[in-house]
């Protein structure tokens, strides 16, 4: 009970730095949800994630794998025991937003929570897409420091918060190169 309670608390952490993003309601929203794996040529594990009829995809570090994610509010939830990292995505509809604009609100939310930027947002591409990279502290409910690497990425119809996180102290720079390494592989599928 102990255990499903502080997954409990990391997943509403989650929540709280995806920025209380919104996702379609289930008329437009493909409810089924689909990650699925691959091996593709370089033997790589390759998930596909199936979001409102796209599909998106990014390759696996070893020893990460698919946690189970009820929540609607984000897309998926990954994970890595051994190095106490985790992956997750949020949807956000564009509406009349800029990328600026949702940086912007994005980093509101993050000083409502409590966290600090230590990685200034940074306009990058990835993988064809608009993009702002950043890198946040924030305490979870054990008072652990939690070191994140976010990218807000802008779609055509939608801005996407990907990030990826330790709560490993003082995490090892392998730790981290894996959490961009993995992040900097997302796209959308051929």
């Amino acid at each position: 009970m102990q255990k499903k309670r502080i997954g409990l608390l990391v997943l509403v952490m989650v929540f709280v730095l995806s920025a209380c993003t919104s996702t379609k309601n289930d008329t437009t929203h493909d409810s089924s949800t689909d990650m699925t794996s691959d091996i593709n040529k370089k033997d790589k594990l390759v998930y596909t994630l199936e979001y409102d009829h796209h599909q998106y995809q990014f390759n696996m570090l070893d020893g990460w794998r698919k946690f189970p994610n009820s929540d609607k509010s984000i897309a998926f939830l990954l994970g890595n025991k051994d190095s106490k990292s985790f992956m997750s995505a949020g949807f956000e509809e564009k509406g009349n937003k800029t990328l600026e604009d949702y940086k912007t609100d994005y980093l509101k939310k993050l000083n409502d929570a409590n966290a600090t930027v230590v990685i200034e947002p940074e306009k990058k591409e990835l993988n064809g897409w608009d993009a702002y990279y950043l890198g946040v502290e924030m305490k979870d409910n054990k008072n652990r420091v939690l070191t994140y690497r976010i990218y807000l990425v802008e779609t055509p119809d939608y801005f996407i918060n990907l990030g990826a996180w330790t709560s490993e102290e003082n995490p090892k720079e392998v730790t981290i190169q894996g959490l961009d390494d993995i992040l900097s592989t997302f796209k959308e599928k051929d």
